[in-house]
């Protein structure tokens, strides 16, 4: 597996703010962040469930048919790069509605799950850089599980360290999301060789 692809993207996808994010600072600003901890549990669990599920279907595409790898590489390569497009062109704007009733294990899993960027994000991780290269129960479970506590540990980063580097981030936003955007094109290009050795 090329590690540094695998932890570029996965810093990149799993610490550029997203729906989560967005709505643990937006929790934490007004309830202070001790106070989340429903919200990020009930993203905790379903990042599990969807995780797990990513892999397992992930799994069942490369055992039902052996000769997909090379179209998971191409699937992988080409969300990579339209998700640099989409980091790059990002407002980054909250566009947060009431928080009433929001900080509560129910909303943080029906945020998850509502969000489409981890599910892809799942599939995309699994298929092209995990599976490859592991394929045994346990060390699938290892990733579920790691995978989830990273994506907690952002939302955590944001809430304590974010809310002040938030406003440099929307002063020098631009610089920011090109830095990403040239990361997951770094990484997409990576998915694109593997594609042709693997061919």
């Amino acid at each position: 597996m090329n590690f540094v692809a695998f932890f570029i993207y996965i810093f990149s996808a799993i610490y550029s703010p997203g729906p989560n994010i967005i709505m643990g600072m937006s929790l934490a600003n007004n309830l202070g962040p001790k106070k989340v901890w429903k919200f990020t549990l009930g993203v905790f669990i379903a990042l599990l469930i969807s995780f797990a599920a990513c892999a397992l279907f992930s799994k069942f595409l490369y055992d039902l048919i052996p000769s997909v790898e090379p179209f998971m590489y191409a699937f992988g390569g080409t969300y990579l790069l339209w998700l640099a497009y989409e980091v790059y062109r990002s407002g980054g704007e909250n566009k947060g509605n009431s928080l009433d009733g929001k900080n509560t294990i129910k909303m943080g899993m029906v945020n998850q799950f509502m969000n489409i960027k981890n599910q892809v994000f799942g599939i995309t991780v699994f298929s092209s850089f995990i599976l490859p290269h592991y394929s045994s129960v346990s060390m699938v479970l290892i990733f579920v599980i790691s995978l989830s506590l990273f994506a907690i540990s952002a939302i955590y980063t944001w809430i304590y360290v974010g809310t002040s580097l938030f406003r440099n981030f929307q002063k020098h936003r631009k610089a920011i999301n090109t830095v990403m955007a040239l990361s997951l094109v770094y990484c997409a290009i990576t998915m694109f060789l593997a594609l042709f050795n693997s061919v």
